[in-house]
């Protein structure tokens, strides 16, 4: 894991806003345009502010629902409202301030749109080696993907003295997930083989687990076939098989037919978010789109699906920023991977 990262409070200053813009009772679509007039005016970096109802004092309320407030009608805003419509237009809120009541004044600072996705690493640096951008990114910090992995994990269900497979596992943050959420009694008879093409990520997941029942493999994940790998309870493949690099057919090929055990689980991950000057934005871009694009997602997500399906597996597909395929191979002989007697599938 990186080293905390170093920061003045200095750089978290924004510049002075113009006047707050306040709203009452205004449509979303009068907002929303409202608020584009006065990004237009809005540098990088500076702050815009609003003046509106308390989202406090409407618990219950539907967004846009009309609430009658001391004989003045206001439009319920909550707090997942506004942002939701920061993030539409890219802007972060900052913490909001209080006004004379029923009133709070909301504050947004513009995005930089030059700073989309992580920076380009240096060329001395390994594009996801522990030194480059793509190592600030924690994803098992990120709400809704942690979530999404407990539940996926849930639903597999791990055995004691499991055996799982994490490619694409960079500085070993599954393993630490694995550490942490696999049920009681469990995770300590867990053993675990990572696998990464990056040396730098490699030495640095040694660095971290020592000694810990892991192993981390540096080499390529096109060669599964030639490491000589046993059966696996799980595999972890998370924001991997969409890489130009990597042959996705045949690693899943692989994986069904030689590498699953019999009671064993998938958990594909397809990442389907994008980063804007540090914040996290729903739905994947391609180059040239200006907006997010998920039909690449949507047809992975539903080939694998397929794929996983025919060979034998049950299929859940969930996710917000990261599309989870998750699988379990059906409790049948038929099943089973070469090398698996009927008692052990059944």
């Amino acid at each position: 894991m990186n080293g905390p990262r170093q920061h003045s409070i200095s750089e978290n200053r924004v510049g002075a806003p113009d006047a707050p813009l306040f709203f009452s009772n205004d449509s979303l679509w009068s907002l929303r345009r409202r608020l584009i007039e006065r990004l237009g005016t809005t540098p990088v970096g500076a702050a815009l502010e609003i003046v509106a109802a308390d989202p406090d004092l409407f618990p219950g309320a539907y967004d846009g629902e009309l609430v009658d407030v001391d004989g003045r009608l206001y439009r319920a805003r909550s707090y997942k409202g506004w942002l939701d419509l920061a993030e539409t237009l890219n802007l972060s809120m900052l913490t909001p301030k209080p006004r004379e009541p029923p009133h709070v004044l909301l504050r947004f600072r513009r995005l930089d749109p030059k700073r989309a996705q992580p920076a380009e690493t240096d060329a001395a640096v390994e594009k996801y080696g522990p030194g480059s951008e793509f190592a600030r990114i924690e994803k098992y910090e990120e709400p809704h993907f942690l979530h999404d992995m407990i539940r996926a994990l849930e639903w597999i269900g791990l055995g004691k003295n499991s055996r799982v497979l994490d490619l694409g596992a960079n500085r070993g943050d599954g393993w630490m997930f694995l550490r942490r959420f696999a049920p009681e009694g469990i995770a300590d008879s867990l053993s675990y083989v990572g696998v990464d093409h990056s040396p730098s990520a490699i030495a640095a997941a040694r660095n971290r687990f020592p000694a810990t029942g892991s192993t981390f493999i540096e080499d390529d994940v096109n060669r599964l076939a030639s490491l000589n790998l046993e059966l696996f309870d799980l595999v972890l493949c998370l924001d991997l098989l969409q890489s130009p690099s990597v042959d996705s057919q045949a690693a899943l090929s692989w994986l069904t037919k030689r590498g699953i055990a019999a009671k064993g689980g998938l958990i594909i991950g397809l990442p389907n978010a994008r980063y804007l000057d540090g914040q996290i934005k729903y739905g994947g871009r391609l180059k040239r789109v200006a907006e997010s694009e998920l039909s690449l997602v949507v047809k992975d997500a539903a080939g694998y699906r397929r794929l996983l399906q025919r060979r034998g597996f049950s299929v859940r597909v969930f996710g917000k920023y990261e599309t989870l395929i998750v699988a379990r191979r059906k409790p049948s002989p038929l099943n089973a991977p070469p090398g698996t007697t009927a008692s052990t599938a059944s």
